[in-house]
């Protein structure tokens, strides 16, 4: 009686050892892909031994497999598989290049040999010490919510440093020296199409930070306390002093024990409470950006092509579809916003005046 195909393939495996095309096959693709595929690096010995003990395994417990491979007898050998989970996705992946070279040059086909997958679970983005600091963490939120309700009057130049810094580093991703740069520059705020954002340009970079109103609010207000007088420059050691004293001011409470570790750590914790793990990612993990040249910025933020000689021409009065304007230029005029109701109520009584009109002629 002739052997069935399959044992007839085991057989030669086995008696060929490592001459056999099938096992240089695969010590060859093991060199190459040990790192990602294997999961586990085997010296060519110990490769060849668990390559020869399948074998031995695949030749008892496939009797009865000829012209394909049994599942049940697939089934049955997985259960001999060893119990490590690095060890036994490399013997599937033996057995699965062993199935792979039978298919290709005999035609023996055979059921799909399972795989692992080794789920990673993420790192958390917050740990326990870092949780303890939940309470300061609320405490500082509500004092801004309370601030942006009822701003504290009365304050010290000192304070109205401190309130500044503290709005701009905890409504924005940046870093304490960017922060301080920001604050000692605060002529370069520019208005774009209802965003307004801070803006400098070296001989290296160009950088840009758009920021809320509540910011761009204490900003020019900032701009306007020291215009003509002589402004203090601040630096870390001042930074953490003056964010002091505007809470002490603001709470009533000693915040002396604040520095600048705790205060990263407390914006952190306030992100990771109130965003999803995705927008902590974006707005305070380490991220990699593409400089973009003004021209490029301005027609992504305005959705308007813009040729770089159009930037400098700015109308002398303000427009809604204006390309740029400074804040410090004569080209920004402020509106008050109970002029704007009065112009938009004229406005509309215009519009039901012409619509009547239009109605009494048909």
């Amino acid at each position: 009686m002739e052997k069935p195909r399959f044992r007839s393939y085991l057989n030669d495996l086995e008696k060929k050892g490592k001459s056999h095309s099938c096992f240089k096959e695969i010590k060859h693709a093991y060199k190459n892909l040990s790192n990602t595929g294997f999961g586990i690096r085997y010296s060519d010995d110990a490769l060849f031994n668990e390559y020869n003990n399948l074998c031995n395994l695949m030749l008892h417990y496939f009797k009865k497999s000829d012209d394909r491979v049994l599942s049940s007898e697939m089934d049955t050998l997985k259960i001999w598989l060893n119990e490590d989970l690095l060890i036994q996705q490399l013997q599937l992946l033996l057995i699965d290049s062993i199935l792979n070279y039978a298919l290709k040059n005999f035609g023996i086909e055979s059921p799909k040999v399972p795989k692992i997958v080794l789920l990673k679970r993420d790192k958390p983005i917050s740990t326990p010490a870092e949780l303890m600091k939940l309470a300061p963490a609320i405490q500082l939120k509500s004092i801004l919510s309370k601030e942006l309700k009822t701003p504290t009057a009365n304050l010290t130049v000192e304070a109205c440093y401190g309130r500044l810094a503290l709005f701009l580093y905890m409504t924005t991703g940046i870093c304490f020296d960017e922060l301080i740069t920001i604050i000692n520059k605060p002529n370069a705020l520019v208005y774009l199409d209802g965003l307004v954002f801070w803006y400098s340009k070296t001989r290296s970079q160009e950088k840009r930070y758009v920021l809320c109103d509540a910011v761009v609010l204490l900003l020019l207000q900032h701009k306007a306390s020291f215009d003509g007088l002589e402004k203090k420059q601040i630096n870390k050691n001042k930074l953490i002093e003056y964010i002091t004293i505007y809470l002490t001011c603001a709470s009533g409470d000693s915040w002396k024990s604040l520095s600048l570790l705790k205060l990263r750590a407390l914006r952190k914790v306030d992100t990771i409470i109130n965003l999803s793990p995705i927008d902590y990612q974006m707005y305070l993990g380490p991220t990699t950006c593409t400089e973009l040249p003004q021209t490029a910025f301005l027609r992504l933020i305005s959705n308007k092509a813009l040729v770089a000689d159009e930037i400098a021409k700015q109308p002398k009065k303000f427009n809604e579809l204006n390309k740029l304007l400074s804040f410090d230029s004569d080209s920004f005029d402020y509106i008050e916003p109970k002029l704007i109701i009065v112009k938009l109520e004229c406005t509309y009584k215009r519009l039901r005046k012409l619509n009547s009109q239009r109605v009494s002629r048909s």
